[in-house]
């Protein structure tokens, strides 16, 4: 199903070390089952991760292994987070779909870089989806 982004918002989250993760879930594709415009979906989405770090905690780049299979990590927790909302529109039926990723869980991998210099982190989390329909003029849940 075609759809059209309203707002995509980054969430954010702070560590005591100063460590900032910024987290973006996009949607990339809405397919509704046959015969059921208005939902039930399948949606697919794209990650995004932005790590900025003090410069203390900055390394030459070295990234994890492929699949990250026998890195060493361990993990740490936010001292905040900051969750937002996402808003599409579904053209077919103006329905607006409200999604936002919910961590659960955040690793540094040890000794391992991105480009940049920032440590690697992986985020363990899921995507919250909230179907809104509209009635008129007035947007309901």
């Amino acid at each position: 199903m075609h759809f059209e982004p309203i707002e995509e918002k980054w969430n954010t989250y702070s560590f005591s070390d100063g460590t900032v993760i910024r987290y973006r879930l996009v949607l990339t594709r809405v397919t509704a089952q046959k015969g059921a415009a208005g939902g039930p979906y399948e949606m697919s989405f794209q990650q995004i991760c932005q790590v900025e770090a003090p410069p203390s905690d900055r390394g030459q780049p070295k990234p994890p292994p492929p699949g990250a299979i026998g890195a060493e990590k361990y993990e740490v927790r936010p001292t905040e987070t900051i969750e937002e909302w996402n808003s599409y529109r579904l053209r077919m039926t103006d329905q607006i779909l409200k999604v936002k990723y919910v961590a659960s869980a955040f690793y540094r991998f040890k000794e391992s870089f991105d480009q940049f210099g920032e440590p690697v982190y992986a985020v363990s989390g899921s995507p919250v989806v909230t179907p809104q329909q509209r009635t008129g003029k007035l947007l309901t849940t």
